[in-house]
């Protein structure tokens, strides 16, 4: 459990408040325009914080892991669609798709 809220904190952290930061920022310049340096300057500043937060962040919850699982890339010769489920691996699934195959397990 102390792991989960880990990992709660760092996609709260490192995505969820960089992206609403951005988001709002660049809305408001869409609906106000660019109206002054001083606001220009004031949401420069804003983005800039966030992203200085989430890297310290990143750099110090090293550890933590943000997804339960581990997904694989793998590069192959070969077109087609897949989902399966090995047998003898039931928390393990593996998708085709044309020359890649992604393998989603769970992490240990």
């Amino acid at each position: 459990m102390k792991t989960f809220f880990r990992s709660i904190i760092k996609w709260i952290f490192i995505i969820i408040i960089p992206l609403v930061v951005l988001t709002t920022c660049i809305n408001y310049f869409y609906t106000f325009g660019w109206n002054g340096w001083s606001m220009t300057l004031i949401w420069s500043a804003v983005v800039t914080a966030t992203l200085i937060n989430a890297l310290f962040y990143l750099s110090n919850m090293t550890k933590t892991k943000l997804l339960p699982f581990k997904i694989k890339f793998e590069f192959i010769p070969m077109v087609g669609f897949l989902v399966g489920i090995p047998p003898k691996r039931p928390w393990e699934i593996l998708i085709v798709v044309p020359f890649c195959t992604i393998e989603v397990s769970k992490r240990n």
